[in-house]
């Protein structure tokens, strides 16, 4: 029996069947007797006369010895009891992607902690310890990722946060002059803010999130040096999560790479899509979401906004933004690394009131414990030295 239902998982898998759609006509089709014959072929028994006919799942996709699909080549009945009732892989409950804070001492080749301390390096306001690992040998920092900066880890990442968190950076190099002998100037603190939105944000597009069955996409018209640009964003609706990201010099412009990356994060396209009327959109929903043909069916609908379907949660996510911007006194280049800085804050720093004070990352399966930039550009460092 447990071969069965794995045979069934994997030949739903390939047919690229989402499991909400299909869960919704379970009770529809309840009625047909189905049997497994091996290699694919299924015998189904409809309620009403019982007659058996035989469907065969192949690389071309179904097919039925029911005179209604073997001649006029019509999805019938027992094809699609085969497809709803039969092949719906039951969802397993998704883990959740725990993020501890990194123990120092910890090997960044070989994961292990409890490494021999092997000398300190004399930075202008501390003191960085220097670990050697028991296993192999390889000499390296205690603090990964943080190891170049002038101020000590838990300095720097507070420094980060207040950033993100509203506070604009000639503040925060204000209030490191009283906290370091040597404080950085505010061009410091910017180079610090690049590179580490930077490692964060290529890290945190590893995991991926549980977002459910519906996503958000908007945007929104900003100035780029003087210039009209059209930020649009790719969200999760009930968890808040913000998936996907492009800039663009008109609301027109093509958005396909937004979509990829979207997919690529989840794990996969949405079953229900939801804009508003930009044509750019519906091209690129088309272009990578649009089913290739009846049977491999991923993003079933795509409508735009009514009474039922709104994209108000991405509105809001809108009006975040424009507050960010507002604080930068102008968006210089639509390629900077504070947007991915703020879209790692947004997703894993910053609680949410619409989610119980909790982050949309958190709510999405991906808990990050401890100081969270801290835990994040460890994690994100370690990463990034990982053979492999």
């Amino acid at each position: 029996m447990e071969k069965g239902t794995a045979a069934r998982q994997a030949a739903a898998v390939e047919c690229g069947f989402n499991g909400s759609f299909l869960r919704r006509c379970r009770r529809r089709w309840e009625g047909f007797r189905i049997e497994i014959e091996g290699n694919g072929t299924h015998a189904v028994r409809s309620p009403g006369s019982g007659r058996r006919r035989t469907v065969r799942l192949s690389g071309r996709g179904w097919s039925c010895t029911c005179p209604r699909a073997l001649y006029r080549k019509f999805h019938c009945r027992h094809i699609k009891a085969a497809e709803c009732a039969f092949l719906l892989p039951e969802p397993g409950r998704k883990e959740p992607a725990v993020l501890d804070p990194v123990p120092e001492g910890t090997c960044p080749r070989c994961g292990i902690a409890g490494a021999a301390k092997a000398g300190v390096r004399k930075n202008k306001n501390y003191r960085n310890q220097i670990c050697k690992c028991r296993r192999c040998k390889r000499r390296f920092s205690a603090n990964p990722g943080l190891e170049k900066l002038s101020a000590p880890p838990d300095v720097a990442s507070q420094a980060i946060r207040d950033y993100f968190g509203g506070k604009p950076t000639g503040e925060i190099a204000d209030d490191l002059r009283d906290k370091l002998a040597f404080p950085p100037t505010q061009q410091t603190v910017n180079n610090w803010l690049r590179s580490l939105s930077a490692m964060a944000g290529r890290f945190c597009s590893g995991p991926d999130p549980c977002l459910g069955v519906e996503w958000r996409t908007d945007g929104m018209l900003v100035g780029v040096s003087g210039s009209p640009a059209y930020p649009h964003t790719m969200i999760g609706p009930f968890t808040r999560y913000w998936l996907s990201y492009a800039v663009t010099p008109k609301a027109t412009d093509d958005v396909s790479q937004m979509y990829r990356d979207a997919a690529l994060a989840a794990g996969g396209p949405p079953t229900l899509l939801v804009s508003d009327g930009d044509p750019a959109y519906h091209k690129a929903w088309r272009q990578e979401y649009r089913a290739r043909n009846c049977l491999q069916k991923t993003t079933y609908r795509h409508y735009h906004v009514h009474a039922r379907w709104d994209t108000n949660k991405t509105e809001r996510l809108n009006c975040t933004m424009r507050a960010f911007l507002d604080r930068l006194r102008g968006f210089k280049d639509s390629g900077s690394p504070l947007l991915e800085g703020m879209r790692v804050h947004y997703n894993c720093v910053r609680p949410h009131r619409g989610l119980g004070k909790t982050a949309p990352g958190e709510a999405a399966g991906i808990k990050v414990n401890g100081p969270k930039w801290k835990t994040l550009i460890r994690h994100a460092a370690m990463a990034g030295k990982r053979p492999g």
